[in-house]
């Protein structure tokens, strides 16, 4: 199947040949002092051509994804040599999928093919489950009368991380110790009952501090790969009762009610049951987060056509298809600036470590269904 004959649903989807490719390579590398400025910069340099294929590519970019010979790249689109979980499937190609349209580093390029220069946040999850942030800026660029674009990457990974932790150490905490505070001033001149009941609440308060500080020390280890796994039986049914009643209470004073569907089975299987609470209590946050006062949130769980466990909780709400395609993306966030890593966490949790899957789906009519589907043993 040619390129032209590829349905697209965002950039166009046509490619350079082979011989197109190599001409412009060679173009480019004689003239005069590029290789050498651009090779020179620490931050990653590439020069795109008209199809937004790969035509040069400096030494920080090779060394970058650690390979020989930087020929090796030209031809590729940016998202195709990053191996983006986008790019590359079946006959899709970078920039054309429904998921691009929501994407910094096409709309930069685009930005550029028409001769402005645009600087762009960039998300990517590579496969099989690693997050990058960037930052990218295209440049028009003409010479030898061939018109290209320079696009220039720089990591901004651990900025969002920083943001995050801000976001977190100085907001949500804060927003917790403010009223504990307030409690152990009042304790010691309380009346009895209320006395107890103020020290219940200073109780609840430390363990949610407890709680924010291991979350995000969990993630961090998650992503450099040092979590410890210890699969131990679990009963399906046990973990959706234990979290229910949590997120009713949570969410009592806007009337919303979770409410386990009466299909869900009871299944003995082997996983690692923190980790996966961590997975149903993300999607059980968002989903009541997500529904409007007097909506239903549903959980159910049950078996898979192939032997696997599956977990799924609905709610009544619709994703718009410009949420949908960055749901999952480390830093983006429906709830403002600094947000995102919850369902992020929800993907790399279950695929990394729990050696399931996480898939999600919404309609109009019914809603947004988010699933969980984990093997009977965790090897």
């Amino acid at each position: 199947m040619s390129d032209s004959t590829i349905i697209t649903d965002y950039a166009p989807p046509e490619r350079a040949t082979r011989e197109e490719i190599l001409r412009d390579a060679k173009l480019l590398s004689e003239t005069p002092f590029l290789t050498e400025l651009f090779d020179a910069m620490p931050n990653i340099v590439l020069i795109l051509n008209k199809q937004r294929q790969i035509v040069f590519a400096n030494q920080a970019f090779v060394d970058a994804l650690k390979i020989e010979k930087k020929q090796a790249l030209y031809g590729l689109r940016p998202g195709e040599a990053l191996n983006c979980i986008h790019a590359g499937e079946d006959l899709i190609r970078c920039g054309t999928t429904s998921f691009c349209k929501e994407c910094g580093g096409v709309n930069a390029m685009l930005d550029g093919l028409q001769g402005n220069k645009q600087v762009e946040e960039c998300r990517i999850i590579q496969k099989p489950n690693n997050a990058l942030d960037l930052r990218v800026a295209a440049t028009p660029f003409k010479t030898g009368g061939r018109r290209f674009v320079i696009f220039a990457v720089t990591d901004i990974s651990h900025e969002k991380r920083r943001q995050v932790l801000e976001r977190t150490f100085f907001h949500d905490i804060a927003n917790i110790l403010m009223p504990l505070s307030g409690y152990s001033q009042l304790i010691p001149t309380a009346v009895s009952d209320k006395k107890d009941k103020m020290m219940e609440l200073l109780f609840q308060g430390i363990q949610t501090l407890i709680e924010i500080v291991n979350t995000q020390k969990e993630l961090i280890d998650a992503e450099r790969g040092e979590l410890s796994v210890r699969p131990v039986p679990v009963r399906s049914l046990e973990i959706l009762r234990e979290f229910v009643p949590i997120h009713n209470k949570l969410s009592s004073s806007r009337t919303n009610q979770v409410q386990i569907d009466n299909t869900a089975i009871d299944i003995e299987f082997i996983t690692d049951k923190t980790l996966l609470s961590r997975v149903i209590d993300n999607i059980l946050k968002n989903a009541v987060e997500a529904s409007s006062q007097g909506e239903k949130v549903v959980v159910g769980c049950g078996q898979t056509e192939n032997k696997y466990i599956s977990f799924w909780v609905l709610n009544s709400q619709f994703m718009p298809p410009n949420i949908q395609s960055q749901i999952f993306n480390r830093s983006f966030s429906t709830k403002g600036e600094g947000r995102g890593i919850g369902t992020y966490s929800m993907k790399l949790l279950t695929e990394r470590y729990l050696k399931g899957k996480v898939s999600f789906s919404s309609f109009p009519d019914k809603g947004t269904i988010f699933k969980v589907d984990l093997p009977l043993t965790l090897k």
